[in-house]
C-alpha cells in the first residue's frame, strides 16, 4: 500500500468519524430524544394535575371549615323555636295553674234543693292519668262502694284526656259522689262545674268610686251574689298604657237562673245575661275597644 493512498484514507476515515460525531451531536438518537421529551411532558402534566388536586383539596378544606363555622353559628330558626317552646311551656304552665285553681274552688260546689238537672259531676285525675282508666272501671269502683244512691247513676262519659263526667238523675246522688273515699284514695277529684249551679249577669252604670268588695257587700238581690268583677279597658297615654275602670260589673249568682233586677244603694239595676266579648282578655278582664258596647 502506498503512503499516498494511506494518507488519503486517513482523512476520509477522520471525516467519516467527524461526520458521525457531528451527526451524533446534532441528532442524539431521535427515538431517545422523543422519549425524554415525552417523559418531561408527562412529568409536567402530572405536576400540574397534582397542583390542581392540591388546590381542589385546599378549596374543599376551606369549604368544609367554612361550613363547620357556619354550623357553629347560632341558627335564628332554632333560637326562635327555642323561644317559642319556652313560651308554650310558660303558657301551658299558666293554663295548668288556672285549671288547678278552678278545680280547687269548684270542690266546694254543691247542688241545692230546687236545682234542675242534668246533675253532672266531673272527675279529674290529680296526676293527669285519668284517661288511662276505663270508664267501666270507674263504674265498678262506684257500684262496689258504700254509695247509697248507686241506682241514680245514669252514665259515665269520657270528656277529655284527664276528665270524665258522671250524670245522675238526682242532686242527692251527685252530691254524694263528691264525698266518696274510693275516689280520694285513687287521687281523683270530683267536682261540680260552676256553670251548673251558678249564673253570671251584667249590671251597668255602676259608680266608678265603688270597689268590688263594697258592691258585693251592699248589693241587694233575690238570690245571693257570690262574686263581683268590674271591667276595665286599656287607654294609650303617649307611650304608656293605662288601665281605666268602666261602669260595667259582672255579677255571679248562686243560682241557675238570673234575677231580673238587683239594687245598689237604692238604685235599681237591670241584670242582663253575660256574654264574653271576642276581645275580652280572660286574664285581666280587660275590654279591648269594647267600652261602647259594654257601657
Amino acid at each position: 500500500m502506498s503512503a499516498d493512498s494511506g494518507g488519503q484514507g486517513l482523512p476520509d476515515n477522520t471525516s467519516k468519524i467527524s461526520d458521525k460525531s457531528s451527526f451524533s451531536n446534532a441528532n442524539i438518537n431521535p427515538n431517545v430524544s422523543n422519549t425524554i421529551i415525552n417523559h418531561n411532558n408527562n412529568t409536567s402534566l402530572l405536576t400540574n394535575m397534582m397542583e390542581v388536586i392540591s388546590t381542589n383539596t385546599d378549596s374543599d378544606n376551606n369549604t368544609n371549615k367554612s361550613t363547620l363555622k357556619a354550623n357553629k353559628r347560632p341558627n335564628e330558626e332554632n333560637i326562635a323555636y327555642s323561644k317559642s317552646k319556652v313560651h308554650v311551656q310558660e303558657a301551658n304552665s299558666g293554663t295548668l295553674k288556672y285549671k288547678n285553681d278552678y278545680v280547687k274552688n269548684a270542690l266546694k260546689n254543691r247542688y241545692k234543693v230546687g236545682d234542675k238537672g242534668p246533675y253532672i259531676v266531673n272527675l279529674e285525675g290529680n296526676k293527669g292519668n285519668l284517661g288511662k282508666v276505663h270508664r267501666m272501671a270507674i263504674g265498678k269502683w262506684l257500684l262496689k262502694s258504700s254509695m247509697t244512691c248507686k241506682d241514680d247513676i245514669l252514665n259515665i262519659e269520657v270528656t277529655g284526656k284527664n276528665r270524665m263526667k258522671i250524670e245522675t238523675n238526682s242532686a242527692q246522688a251527685a252530691n254524694e259522689l263528691l264525698k266518696l273515699e274510693i275516689l280520694k284514695e285513687r287521687e281523683i277529684s270530683a267536682y261540680i262545674p260552676n256553670f251548673r249551679i251558678h249564673c253570671t249577669g251584667v249590671i251597668r252604670d255602676v259608680d266608678i268610686d265603688l270597689e268590688e268588695e263594697e258592691i258585693l257587700l251592699e248589693l241587694v238581690a233575690p238570690v245571693k251574689p257570690t262574686n263581683i268583677r268590674r271591667l276595665t279597658r286599656k287607654i294609650l297615654n303617649g307611650s304608656k298604657e293605662i288601665i281605666k275602670k268602666i261602669l260595667v260589673c259582672i255579677v255571679t249568682f248562686d243560682s241557675q237562673s238570673l234575677p231580673q233586677f238587683v239594687s245598689l244603694y237604692g238604685v235599681r239595676c237591670r241584670v242582663e245575661a253575660y256574654i264574653p266579648p271576642e276581645g275580652l282578655c280572660n286574664k285581666n278582664e280587660i275590654f279591648n275597644g269594647e267600652e261602647e258596647r259594654a257601657a
